[in-house]
């Protein structure tokens, strides 16, 4: 696993922890349940689609030009699939919270985002100096 996975990672499991205390606080009882199952359903997702996002990645650099955008593309599908699989779960199944799952899925976008622009800060700090 390269260390950019190991990051987005770590930084979904943040978010994921602040969209938890959010809805313990916000529910205080043991009606929080649906709310963390769905978050946690959701977060093992995310987790699934940066595994996903690093082989695919590593499978890329491999592979001849010509094959790489269809490749990337499908794997993006995928991973469309996968969000969209975990939001019907939640919709469908009465114990999970569509509000947790959909929180844990974003987990994954805001990760990319958070690291995304850390990485640009880092840059334009580098090239001030």
């Amino acid at each position: 696993m390269s260390n950019l996975a190991k990051s987005m990672i770590k930084v979904t499991l943040i978010i994921t922890a602040l969209f938890l205390l959010v809805g313990v606080l916000y529910y205080r009882s043991w009606q929080a349940l649906p709310f963390v199952t769905g978050l946690a359903l959701g977060e093992g997702s995310s987790i699934v689609k940066v595994l996903m996002l690093d082989q695919t990645v590593k499978k890329a650099v491999k592979q001849n030009t010509g094959l790489t955008a269809n490749f990337f593309a499908l794997q993006a599908l995928w991973r469309l699939l996968i969000s969209a699989g975990v939001l019907v779960l939640a919709a469908l199944l009465s114990f999970i919270d569509l509000l947790g799952a959909a929180l844990g899925v974003l987990s994954f976008n805001l990760a990319t985002y958070f690291l995304r622009s850390k990485e640009k800060a880092q840059t334009s700090c580098e090239v001030n100096k």
